[in-house]
């Protein structure tokens, strides 16, 4: 239930949301290896109350901070160092 409330709120964050029955149907399919017809409407108000939950929990255990750096600048900046370098070496 953590992972689903952390994708949840990566959601949120990185302004790709999707809605709570998304993140439900499409965690239900890899963690519990359950089709969304499979779910019945007491499982998803569980898992969604769940989630809530858990959202809220990763927000108060963050401070509510949610700036994040991404590595990929300094990721992509690395190989084209990398790759100007070994253009040098071997031309």
């Amino acid at each position: 239930r953590i992972c689903a409330a952390s994708l949840f709120l990566a959601c949120k964050v990185e302004e790709f949301p999707r809605t709570l029955r998304d993140v439900i149907e499409n965690t239900g399919k890899v963690l519990r290896r359950k089709k969304a017809e499979e779910l019945t409407k007491e499982m998803i108000e569980q898992y969604a109350e769940d989630i809530v939950l858990h959202e809220n929990i990763l927000l108060s255990t963050l401070g509510f901070s949610l700036m994040v750096d991404h590595p990929h600048p300094i990721i992509i900046k690395t190989i084209q160092a990398l790759g100007s370098m070994l253009n040098d070496v071997f031309p």
